[in-house]
């Protein structure tokens, strides 16, 4: 085996059973090759999967394993509830060795439901699961410019307790 087919391999080990049974076989090749290309830039990615009565949608989030905790994954479930139009009937959390964490969510639809827009949806779970850090450097960089921005940040990045944090953004 390549290290690519151990990725692979792993990733089909891996997946909730049911999708195995449930998607075609294109489908489940498209998933597998998204979460192979997701191993070389880790990043927050979506990968929805309808029911073919349209009933309820399978989604797969994965996001890097160090920014992953409770907080975020009920976060990011408000956001697909909101743009499923239903809620979570079901939800699997796998945290591995792994640089990705990935949770599993099986959410209801309304029967004439419109589509979901899954790259505007996966661009608002990426929106959410920035930290604070990651915000204050950006903001930092937009109004003081790239090099006064690093050396704020090496200077105060820390300064702010979590409290802070919680109330002020940045």
């Amino acid at each position: 085996f390549s290290h690519n087919g151990r990725l692979l391999s792993n990733i089909l080990e891996t997946l909730p059973r049911d999708l195995l049974y449930q998607d075609d076989e294109s489908a489940l090749i498209r998933l597998a090759q998204g979460v192979l290309d997701l191993q070389a830039r880790s990043r927050v990615a979506l990968f929805l999967l309808p029911d073919p009565f349209k009933r309820f949608v399978q989604a797969l989030v994965y996001v890097p394993r160090e920014g992953y905790d409770t907080q975020l994954r009920l976060s990011l479930q408000r956001l697909i509830e909101e743009a499923a139009g239903g809620h979570v009937i079901g939800q699997t959390v796998l945290v591995n060795d792994s640089a990705l964490a990935r949770f599993h969510l099986v959410v209801t639809r309304p029967l004439h439901a419109p589509p979901i827009d899954v790259r505007a949806l996966e661009a608002r779970l990426a929106r959410a699961a920035r930290g604070w850090g990651e915000e204050l450097a950006e903001q930092l960089a937009l109004s003081q410019g790239e090099e006064s921005a690093r050396t704020l940040l090496a200077r105060y990045a820390k300064a702010f307790p979590a409290a802070y944090r919680e109330a002020v953004s940045p």
